[in-house]
């Protein structure tokens, strides 16, 4: 599981799988406005939650593979551009927990915990390479 192709793939699917079910998230206003029931409805708001947990789980788990033998210097770029991008997304979107931005409390979540793993990574290499030497 430490193959670095197998890593980005699954950063790649990962990260379309958490699109999709954050896109239709966004969409459940107009599928209720469809009128086509609640048993839709509820099949649309679980489907929007379990591809967005499991595209951002696979993403975390792509990273950790990639970060594994990826070069040291992309590692800390890769993880301080993931917590910037975090902190910027908290910073300058405007959440409302009652509407279709709630989904990006998660987003936001799994940033911030992938950029504090990849670090942290980053840094075991780091310090495992001055060991060794």
């Amino acid at each position: 599981m430490s193959n670095p192709i197998f890593g980005r793939w699954l950063l790649l699917i990962g990260t379309l799988t958490a699109v999709c079910g954050i896109t239709l998230y966004s969409q459940l206003g107009r599928i209720v406005d469809l009128r086509v029931g609640l048993a839709v409805l509820n099949t649309a708001v679980i489907l929007s939650f379990s591809t967005t947990a499991l595209g951002l789980l696979g993403t975390l788990i792509g990273s950790v593979s990639w970060a594994r033998r990826a070069p040291l210097v992309q590692v800390l770029l890769s993880g301080a551009s993931a917590g910037l991008a975090t902190v910027l997304l908290a910073e300058f979107v405007d959440i409302n927990v009652h509407g279709p931005t709630a989904i990006l409390l998660f987003v936001m979540f799994a940033g911030a915990l992938g950029s504090v793993v990849i670090l942290f990574i980053a840094a075991f290499r780091f310090v495992q390479r001055s060991l060794s030497k």
